[in-house]
C-alpha cells in the first residue's frame, strides 16, 4: 500500500545531495525539483531551490545566474531566531556565490555566516561545515587572517567528529583560500591540502568530488 508521508520532501532533498556528490547533475536536479513540485511548506522550504542554484554554480551552468536573480528562498534575518530552511539556504547561497566568484555578494553575507556559528551548529546533513562558510565570506571580504582561522577550525571540527565526508570539503576550500591569498608560502600548503582532499574523496568512493577539488576555480 502506498502512503504519502510528510517526510517525503526530506527524502527528495537528501537524494538530490547524494546524486550531486556522485556527479549526476541531472539526477540531482530531478530530486531537488521533486521537492519543489510538492508545493508544501516545511522547515526546509526553500532549500531545494537554493540547492539547485549551488549545483548550477558548481558546474558553471548559466542557469545559476538566473536562479540567483529570481531566487525565492529566504535568508536568515539578523538578530532574531531563524528557521532551519533559512540557515541552510544561507550555506547554499554562499557556496554558489563563491563558485560564481561573486565576491562582494558573498562578503555581504558574512555577518549572517558569523551569526550562524553562534547557533552552535557545526553542519547539517551533506552541506558544508559552517565554519567553512564563515571562512569563505571572510576571504571574500579580504579578511585573510579571520578566514584562515575559520578554515583551521573547520578542519579541526570535521577531524574530531564522525564527519568523514566533510573532512575533504574543509580542506579543499582552505586550499582555495591559500591560493587566492597568493603569499609565497601558500602555494605548497595548498597543494598538500588538495592532495589530502583528493585522497579522502577517492577513499570514500567519490571520484567526481576528487576531480572537483582539483578544479576549484580562482576568483575573477
Amino acid at each position: 500500500m502506498s502512503r504519502h508521508l510528510g517526510w517525503n520532501f526530506a527524502t527528495s532533498i537528501q537524494r538530490g545531495h547524494f546524486a550531486l556528490w556522485a556527479g549526476d547533475l541531472a539526477e540531482a536536479e530531478r530530486w531537488y525539483s521533486d521537492e519543489l513540485r510538492s508545493g508544501g511548506k516545511s522547515y526546509l522550504t526553500g532549500l531545494s531551490e537554493a540547492c539547485l542554484f549551488a549545483a548550477y554554480a558548481q558546474i558553471g551552468d548559466p542557469r545559476a545566474a538566473e536562479a540567483w536573480k529570481n531566487r525565492k528562498w529566504k535568508l536568515p534575518v539578523a538578530g532574531q531566531l531563524n528557521s532551519l530552511d533559512a540557515w541552510t539556504a544561507l550555506e547554499r547561497s554562499v557556496i554558489g556565490l563563491a563558485h560564481l566568484s561573486r565576491l562582494s555578494e558573498a562578503a555581504a553575507l558574512r555577518p549572517l555566516a558569523e551569526e550562524l556559528l553562534l547557533t552552535g551548529a557545526w553542519t547539517y546533513s551533506l552541506l558544508s561545515p559552517f565554519q567553512t562558510i564563515a571562512a569563505i565570506t571572510a576571504a571574500c571580504a579580504g579578511d585573510w587572517a579571520a578566514a584562515e582561522n575559520r578554515h583551521l577550525t573547520a578542519i579541526r571540527q570535521t577531524d574530531s567528529a564522525p564527519y568523514l565526508h566533510l573532512q575533504p570539503v574543509a580542506r579543499e576550500w582552505y586550499a582555495k583560500m591559500l591560493r587566492d591569498r597568493g603569499n609565497d608560502c601558500d602555494s605548497a600548503r595548498a597543494d598538500v591540502l588538495t592532495d589530502e582532499a583528493t585522497a579522502m574523496y577517492n577513499n570514500l568512493g567519490l571520484p567526481h568530488r576528487a576531480r572537483m577539488a582539483r578544479e576549484l576555480p580562482a576568483p575573477h
